[in-house]
């Protein structure tokens, strides 16, 4: 499948939230409560993403194919924000595309590593991708909610290194 990764316009934001909720609401029993999860799905909303799309050194890319958004990367120079693909597009390597285009952004803006707040369900995508748990965090939600997550961290080589 051919996408088209791009820097998000407003008329993105629809399929960002879309993505982004599917994602959450995909990962099924196990990790994290029924109430969680759609605390957490509930979490992205158009006014909130129209607003980060206009923050300087937040960049939000898209992952396109002529359906529309099938995943996005959300990050500032240091750190990854969110990153999500809706699930009939997973397993095809798009997240790893995503990922690895952020990280060289990162890199050309000078930074030695990523940081990033993992759900419990992401820690082995982001492991295989080279970051490594450095602590515990909680991420709050809609109602009072916490939800628990991973810090990890993955040192920026340079380019060629």
């Amino acid at each position: 499948m051919a996408y088209r990764i791009e820097n998000a316009r407003p008329e993105h934001i629809p399929g960002v939230c879309e993505a982004h909720r599917t994602a959450v609401l995909s990962v099924g029993p196990g990790p994290y409560t029924a109430k969680e999860l759609e605390a957490w799905a509930a979490g992205m909303r158009p006014e909130k993403m129209e607003r980060v799309l206009a923050e300087e050194g937040i960049t939000l890319l898209v992952a396109a194919d002529d359906a529309g958004v099938a995943g996005f990367i959300l990050f500032a120079p240091t750190e990854v924000k969110a990153l999500y693909v809706h699930p009939g597009h997973g397993h095809r390597g798009l997240g790893g595309r995503l990922l690895a285009l952020a990280e060289q952004a990162c890199r050309q803006h000078g930074a030695s590593a990523l940081r990033l707040t993992a759900s419990r369900n992401a820690v082995p995508f982001y492991a295989g991708h080279g970051f490594q748990a450095v602590g515990r965090d909680v991420f709050p939600l809609r109602g009072g909610l916490l939800l628990e997550c991973v810090t990890m961290e993955k040192a920026l080589t340079s380019v060629g290194s």
